[in-house]
């Protein structure tokens, strides 16, 4: 079977290759954006308490504390040790870490014994499918804390604790 080749064709289809490449960068920064916290999204501790982060974060101050690395607990403590001391009163303070990247011949079980034996003062909300992810677009910073008023995110401050950081949030609580 001859085939027949156009030039201007294949022009056409360099071109549009290249639009299309140019069109996946300039939209990438909005696929990466967070979005709300899903109003029906609950979360476990390592306790087995149960809370309804969708609904607190749509009807209270709430700072959450996420981290999806393998030290994420220890990220979660530092802020908010950094924290708690400063928190205005009616502020929610949640530690949230993102487990989606377990492997699955880990027992669930051993991982949340070990974070309740390690971290007995502070509730870490489990995030088994990464939804929080989805919402704070952590990128590869170690830790990211939210603060959340009437369901919008306020502020975002990325990476390690700091006193400087701490500060930066609390005041935008106020």
């Amino acid at each position: 079977m001859n085939t027949v080749s156009f030039p201007c064709a294949r022009g056409f289809q360099r071109g549009a290759l290249i639009a299309a490449i140019l069109a996946l960068v300039a939209l990438a920064p909005l696929c990466a954006q967070e979005q709300p916290i899903a109003r029906n999204l609950a979360l476990s501790d390592q306790f087995g308490n149960e809370m309804k982060l969708g609904e607190l974060a749509g009807n209270a101050t709430l700072i959450i504390v996420y981290s999806a690395e393998r030290d994420a607990a220890d990220y979660l403590s530092a802020w908010h040790e950094a924290i708690k001391a400063i928190l205005p009163a009616g502020t929610r303070l949640v530690a949230a870490a993102d487990l989606s990247a377990v492997p699955f011949f880990v027992p669930k079980g051993a991982i949340i014994k070990q974070l309740a034996a390690d971290y007995p003062a502070l509730p870490i909300l489990l995030d088994w499918k990464g939804s929080l992810s989805k919402a704070l677009a952590p990128g590869k910073d170690k830790a990211v804390v939210a603060l959340y008023r009437g369901g919008s995110q306020i502020i975002k401050v990325r990476g390690i604790a700091s006193a400087a950081e701490a500060a930066r949030l609390i005041a935008a609580v106020r």
